[in-house]
């Protein structure tokens, strides 16, 4: 926990050294239903602000118009345009897909989830834009084109932290270098305990 927590805190500084303009995108499952990839999200974007308050972000969300969609100091960039997504990659100094299990194909969704998160990732770098991923849970991956896709974007990777010691031994297997692995906590886990207030208003 020592060891997750200090490297948690090096992302951040390291992030608040990057060189400016400060310009984010952040690519996710945010806004698309789940209050646990919603919390991640905020989370993140908190923290980011926090090193420098004017760090600028966008976060990909499934409608930038939803009212219930609430992200504090991040531009919505609708997840299903591909336009927008290339317009947002273009202007951004670098893509970070942060938590939750992006890399897999083993969800409801399958290959079309991991094919869209490797897509971003692919724009990325033909736009020269360094592609960061934390907290990130990885796999489980089916297939060995599924394999052999993911293994080489985390060996592109410019940074790599990764929640769990399964995704490390993945990420390990898939041929990214040990010492090139961090290990972070989830982003949800440091997130404050809600009121009774805000718990009351969420039942109802």
């Amino acid at each position: 926990a020592a060891c997750m927590g200090r490297d948690t805190e090096w992302v951040y500084r390291h992030l608040m050294h990057t060189s400016r303009p400060r310009t984010w995108l952040i690519a996710g499952y945010a806004g698309c239903g789940n209050l646990g990839d919603d919390a991640i999200a905020r989370r993140l974007i908190a923290r980011m602000k926090a090193t420098d308050s004017a760090t600028r972000i966008s976060l990909t969300v499934a409608s930038p118009s939803d009212p219930h969609h609430h992200f504090p100091g991040a531009t919505l960039i609708d997840r299903r345009s591909p336009l927008s997504l290339i317009r947002a990659v273009r202007r951004s100094d670098a893509l970070l897909l942060g938590g939750g299990c992006l890399l897999q194909n083993c969800s409801v969704h399958g290959n079309r989830s991991l094919a869209y998160y490797l897509s971003l990732t692919w724009l990325a770098r033909l736009f020269k834009r360094p592609v960061w991923l934390v907290a990130a849970g990885i796999g489980p991956l089916r297939g060995r084109l599924a394999r052999y896709m993911v293994g080489r974007t985390l060996r592109r990777a410019a940074y790599l932290s990764v929640r769990d010691g399964a995704s490390r031994r993945l990420a390990i297997s898939l041929g990214v270098p040990p010492a090139r692995i961090h290990r972070e906590a989830d982003p949800v886990l440091s997130l404050a305990p809600a009121s009774k207030e805000a718990g009351k208003a969420f039942l109802e």
